[in-house]
């Protein structure tokens, strides 16, 4: 039996970390801003993996992605 609460069992495909680099790519955005991003806490956190290494998990990063253009489409409908 496969566990739903798993993050595995919730993305799609299987779980692949993004470095800081690919998820500054990925968002066309600075590094400071990916910092205030994530002091605000609404942003997907980083996980550790190992000592010195934080990396975020795709599936997470593309849910925030989506949630941004839904709440732009959100603002559109409310026009």
């Amino acid at each position: 039996m496969t566990d739903t609460n798993s993050p595995s069992a919730a993305a799609s495909a299987p779980l692949r970390f993004l470095s800081v680099k690919q998820v500054l790519d990925r968002l066309s955005i600075s590094r400071s801003l990916l910092l205030k991003l994530r002091k605000s806490g609404d942003f997907p956190r980083a996980v550790p993996v190992c000592e010195k290494r934080r990396a975020f998990l795709e599936h997470e990063i593309v849910a925030w992605m989506e949630s941004r253009v839904a709440l732009r489409d959100q603002e559109q409908d409310d026009d």
